[in-house]
Formats: structure tokens, sequence, C-alpha cells
């Protein structure tokens, strides 16, 4: 599965200098995105995460929630609206 990151419009006031991808655990539960998938250096910022089941950790017939937040010299940013994915195998 791949993922389009984009960096937010607004910057605080300070260049940004980083930004975190998190996912849940794929409970379904309601439980927030807490696990750090990857953290992008914005100089060198790709946009976009091809998301593995051997890098990742996710699993064929869960459903994900993934957020993202910015960081910048004064900390970080709130986190991004929520985006929900069901990992599937190709079909045949």
């Amino acid at each position: 599965m791949t993922l389009s990151l984009f960096l937010p419009q607004d910057d605080g006031g300070q260049s940004l200098t980083s930004l975190e991808l998190w996912r849940d655990e794929g409970a379904q539960d309601g439980s927030p995105a807490e696990v750090q998938v990857a953290t992008y250096d914005v100089e060198s910022f790709s946009l976009q995460h091809q998301l593995t089941t051997t890098l990742d950790g996710i699993l064929t017939g869960k459903v994900y929630s993934f957020r993202t937040r910015a960081l910048n010299p004064s900390g970080a940013s709130e986190y991004s609206d929520l985006l929900r994915a069901a990992v599937a195998s190709p079909p045949a």
C-alpha cells in the first residue's frame, strides 16, 4: 500500500524540519494512531510512503488508521485528520 503525504500549508512561523507518520495497531476499537512508522527530513522529503508487512508491521485483513504531524524548531504540530485504510491481498 502506498500513502501519499503532504506538508501542511501553515508552518507556524518557522520552517518545517520533519514530518512524522503514525498508525494504529489495526484493532478498530477507536484507539489512536500511536505507532510511529517513519520520520521524514523535509530536505529529502518523499511525498509517498510504501507500507509493507515486513517493514511496517501491518497485516492483511486489518483496517488501519494513519495520521501525520509536522515538526519545526518550536515543536510538533497537532496531528492531521485520520486516514483509514484496509489492507488486502492482491486479487489472483
